[in-house]
């Protein structure tokens, strides 16, 4: 399999004089077992409401794959009680990683948390909404592609977003 290469540069460029694209560690279990296989990325904003299910049903999901994972979720500077229902998840469901941080936008935390990914080891990453509207039955599918390509790309087919959100989510670079 081939891995990332160390150059890691995402999307064209980013200025690495930014904070914001230098990550900090990720938390560590008290166990210390070996780095899992696979991480989750999911970046979050304003989503206490949706986030009990969303993490569950990709936990369930997840652990079903029989895959070792963690779920990497990034609280993007939440205004609402995002962060201590994200604090009550992690001390729920063991593979759940909490990092807060100062909101610098959704592109911007997920670059970080592919970058987190990346620093710590982990062999594949997967990015996740919190908002739900990403399925996890299909994940099963893309997991099994990983044995096929080097780099496997989902894209929804339909979404929930307002006309602006879904014609920037078609636009090609």
């Amino acid at each position: 399999r081939r891995r990332v290469s160390r150059d890691r540069r995402f999307g064209g460029g980013i200025v690495m004089g930014d904070p914001l694209v230098q990550p900090q560690a990720l938390p560590q279990s008290q166990t210390h077992e070996p780095r899992p296989e696979l991480a989750v990325v999911m970046p979050v904003f304003n989503e206490e409401e949706c986030l009990r299910p969303v993490v569950a049903e990709w936990i369930e999901c997840l652990r079903a794959q029989q895959v070792a994972f963690h779920l990497i979720v990034l609280n993007d500077g939440s205004t609402d009680h995002t962060g201590p229902a994200l604090d009550a998840l992690a001390s729920e469901y063991p593979e759940v990683r909490v990092v807060h941080k100062a909101n610098s936008g959704h592109g911007q935390t997920c670059i970080y948390g592919y970058r987190m990914a990346l620093d710590a080891g982990y062999q594949w990453v997967f990015q996740i909404d919190s908002d739900g509207q990403c399925d996890p039955r299909f994940f099963p599918a893309v997991w099994q592609l990983r044995t096929e390509h080097p780099v496997v790309f989902g894209r929804r087919r339909s979404r929930d977003d307002g006309f602006a959100r879904t014609e920037i989510g078609r636009a090609h670079v």
